[in-house]
């Protein structure tokens, strides 16, 4: 199976900016339980495609509270200066 990767994550970035991404249901799995192996527990297995999401908005969210901080330190060395 051969997947267009970059086409792929162009059609997901062109799906978020208009605001058209659906992500697909995760797969459910049952799995036995530690404390008593006869009993089983549902597990989600997200989709690759929704996985990707999820990782590009964190990352985007670290950038931004990055730079938030870094604007906060070049703001207080200001104040400090003109004090």
């Amino acid at each position: 199976m051969e997947i267009d990767l970059q086409g792929e994550l162009s059609r997901i970035r062109n799906e978020l900016l208009a605001g058209t991404y659906k992500p697909l249901p995760a797969r459910r799995v049952y799995i036995p339980k530690a404390s008593d192996k006869k009993k089983l527990r549902p597990l989600g297995i997200p989709s690759l495609r929704g996985s990707v999401v999820r990782f590009r908005g964190g990352a985007s969210r670290k950038h931004a509270t990055r730079e938030r901080h870094q604007d906060a330190q070049r703001q207080a060395k200001l104040d400090a200066r003109s004090s």
